[in-house]
C-alpha cells in the first residue's frame, strides 16, 4: 500500500511543485481511493490508543465513508467530523457526531500537513473542551519542520528523492 501512496504522491509532485494546487490535487486523489483509505483507518484504529477521532472536511467525509463500508458504522460516541476550510481561517463546525471530549484522548486524521493550521483549529477545540490531544495522522506530511506529534506515511523532508 505505501507504494501506491508514494506513486500519487510523486504523480501529483510532477504536476504541481508544492503550494495549494499540490495539496488539493493530492487530497482529492487520497479520498477516492479507497484501499488507501481503509488501510489508513484500519492501521490507525488498530495501533493507536485513543478515546476520540476528529477528521474534517472532504476527507473526513470520505474517512466516514469508508469507515462504515471497512469497520461499521462510524461511532458519534467516538468519530467526530468537522467542517473543512479550516486552513483558510474558516470557523469550526461539528457536522456530525457531537462527542463530549473532557479527559478524552483525542487524535485528529487528515491527508495531509504543511503548516498545521488545520490541527491548530482542531487543538483549540480539544484544549477548549478539556480534551486531551494525542496527536496528528496523516497520509503526507509537507511541513519543513519536524513535529515530533505528527505522524505519516510519507514525510517529504525525509522521504521524496530516496
Amino acid at each position: 500500500m505505501l507504494e501506491k501512496i508514494e506513486r500519487i504522491i510523486d504523480e501529483c509532485l510532477n504536476i504541481y511543485v508544492g503550494g495549494e494546487q499540490f495539496f488539493d490535487q493530492l487530497d482529492y486523489r487520497l479520498r477516492l481511493d479507497s484501499d488507501i483509505i481503509t488501510y489508513f483507518i484500519k492501521d490507525i484504529i488498530t495501533t493507536v490508543d485513543f478515546d476520540v477521532l476528529i477528521v474534517s472536511g472532504n476527507f473526513g467525509l470520505a474517512i466516514k465513508r469508508y469507515w462504515d463500508l471497512a469497520i461499521g458504522p462510524f461511532t458519534a460516541q467516538r468519530c467526530m467530523v468537522t467542517n473543512g476550510g479550516l486552513r483558510h481561517g474558516r470557523s469550526l463546525n461539528i457536522l456530525d457526531g457531537k462527542v463530549d471530549l473532557e479527559r478524552k484522548r483525542a487524535i485528529f486524521v487528515d491527508d495531509s500537513y504543511y503548516s498545521g493550521r488545520t490541527e491548530n483549529t482542531i487543538r483549540e477545540m480539544i484544549d477548549k473542551n478539556k480534551g486531551i490531544f494525542l496527536g496528528t495522522y496523516v497520509i503526507y506530511d509537507g511541513c519543513v519542520t519536524y513535529r515530533p506529534w505528527v505522524h505519516s506515511y510519507y514525510r517529504y523532508y525525509s522521504d521524496h528523492g530516496k
